[in-house]
């Protein structure tokens, strides 16, 4: 599995030095929306390319293709992240300019495969990552804030009559991913397995989704999961998706990888000893307070020590302190409306996230995440990374 780790901020905030301070306070006053998450793509898409590299085996293996295209995409991603950086520090640009180049000389590598050893690709692959790695921990600051609006959201990935994809972070092609489903009401997937695990949180209609061996055949009994509900697929694993009539169903998933769907399957696919279904009633009755304004339940992995999964829930009118975070997340609401100003913006005047509305904060950005509707906001937020709370000044 491709797994990522967004490099932590070396030392509390408090403890910057007044050159970073300066760097951070300049930036804020250059946030824009939609101009977040190439630098958290580039390093799920370089260790990808990593993966990939160990099993090509031919020039004309559909996985050395799929590699040399993730090469394309890594180099791009670079390019644009860089020229959206405000202050273009030279250490960044430099490793920019090595990331192209090592992926210029792996993809003419993958070109003559026939010619090449699979170590040799590795070697190629680690440097990519080394470089990526430099790149963003010697320019953090460079990535911005991102909120996607639900209404504008294109859905027009279209891999099956049942369902339209909308990205909403990464690509679902080549890697690490977050995507937006719009399912047809009363549909099912065929019986099918992916490759690699992902997690999905439901935002309106209700979604079913059945394991083990024969799963449309266990549609009308299988666990009901409406809004706010969450679940778990892993990989390999025999399952459908289907949506209950009444209502199309629209959901977030994300998934280190990316996303296949292979309906050749047999009764010998592993049993889904590690699946979840958790209804919204369960998520409800397991949010445990974290202060005077905030609830929260992760729901996979571990937030205080690493990567994971988790629902937030704040009062009426709730709002957190100025704050930054070690590292970046992803967060979709699923009821109220929230807010989640930079260091540029006040409560008052920064973009309303309602149901199915996302937003991206960076590692280090300061911000403030606040609930400005008459009912409870519940969100669901991912991370590669534990999550802390540190105190802007």
């Amino acid at each position: 599995m491709n797994t990522t780790q967004s490099r932590p901020l070396s030392r509390p905030r408090s403890a910057l030095t007044p050159f970073l301070c300066i760097v951070l306070f300049i930036f804020g006053m250059h946030q824009v929306q939609g101009a977040g998450n190439e630098l958290f793509e580039i390093k799920t898409a370089a260790k990808s390319l990593k993966k990939s590299s160990v099993r090509v085996l031919s020039s004309s293996d559909p996985k050395t293709r799929a590699a040399i295209r993730k090469a394309k995409h890594v180099k791009n991603v670079a390019k644009r992240a860089y020229r959206k950086c405000p202050e273009r520090p030279t250490k960044a640009r430099r490793s920019v300019d090595l990331t192209g180049k090592f992926l210029g000389q792996y993809e003419r590598k993958l070109s003559n495969i026939d010619s090449t050893d699979n170590v040799a690709l590795a070697e190629f692959a680690s440097d990519i990552s080394q470089r990526v790695d430099d790149l963003l921990y010697s320019d953090e600051v460079c990535d911005t804030g991102e909120t996607i609006i639900q209404a504008e959201l294109n859905y027009d990935i279209d891999p099956a009559p049942f369902v339209n994809f909308a990205r909403g972070w990464g690509d679902m092609e080549f890697g690490s991913h977050g995507t937006f489903a719009d399912f047809v009401s009363g549909a099912a997937a065929p019986d099918h397995i992916h490759s690699n695990t992902y997690y999905g949180v439901v935002i309106k209609g209700t979604i079913k989704n059945p394991f083990g061996q024969q799963p449309n055949d266990q549609v009308s009994s299988a666990v009901a999961l409406t809004s706010g509900s969450f679940w778990h697929v892993p990989a390999n694993v025999i399952h459908t998706t289907a949506c209950v009539e009444g209502e199309n169903c629209l959901f977030y998933f994300h998934s280190r990888d990316n996303f296949d769907f292979d309906t050749d399957v047999t009764d010998n696919e592993p049993t889904p000893e590690t699946s979840q279904e958790i209804t919204l009633e369960e998520v409800r009755a397991n949010l445990v307070p974290i202060s005077p304004f905030a609830k929260m339940y992760t729901v996979w992995g571990d937030r205080e020590m690493g990567a994971h999964g988790t629902f937030g829930e704040f009062i009426p009118g709730g709002a957190s302190p100025a704050h930054i975070h070690s590292h970046s997340y992803h967060g979709v609401v699923i009821s109220g409306i929230m807010v989640n100003p930079f260091s540029d913006e006040t409560i008052n005047d920064t973009q309303q996230l309602e149901s199915g509305d996302y937003w991206f904060v960076p590692a280090g950005v300061e911000h403030v995440t606040a609930c400005v509707s008459a009912e409870p906001c519940l969100f669901y937020f991912h991370a590669e990374g534990e999550f802390d709370f540190l105190a802007a000044e």
